[in-house]
């Protein structure tokens, strides 16, 4: 995940402007050490600005719960904006929290 992290990092530094991506960047230090809180709050702007990488982890940390209560509604909010864009990520996210749901109906 780590390997993907960082890839997608650097990809999203050289397309954003220097505010977001210093707010990205910090935010994408402090999910890398369990910081989630603080991720929370520095990925916010960005992924309300259009920031697609950023909108893709905030869709992420809604989806595992991490430092939020899990939430697929939000977490699919955001994935689908990252999506939007073409975040392939965020695709597979979407697929992935869809498929669990069609899953845990069936199982009922």
């Amino acid at each position: 995940m780590t390997r993907n992290l960082l890839a997608c990092f650097f990809i999203s530094i050289f397309l954003s402007t220097p505010v977001l991506a210093d707010d990205f960047f910090d935010g994408w230090v402090a999910l890398e050490k369990g910081e989630y809180a603080k991720a929370l709050e520095l990925f916010r702007e960005p992924a309300n600005q259009g920031h697609a990488q950023a909108q893709y982890f905030l869709g992420m940390m809604y989806d595992k719960g991490y430092g939020v209560t899990e939430d697929d509604q939000t977490a699919i909010k955001w994935h689908r904006k990252a999506a939007e864009q073409g975040h392939i990520d965020a695709f597979k996210s979407l697929k992935e929290i869809n498929a669990s749901d069609f899953t845990e109906s069936q199982s009922d």
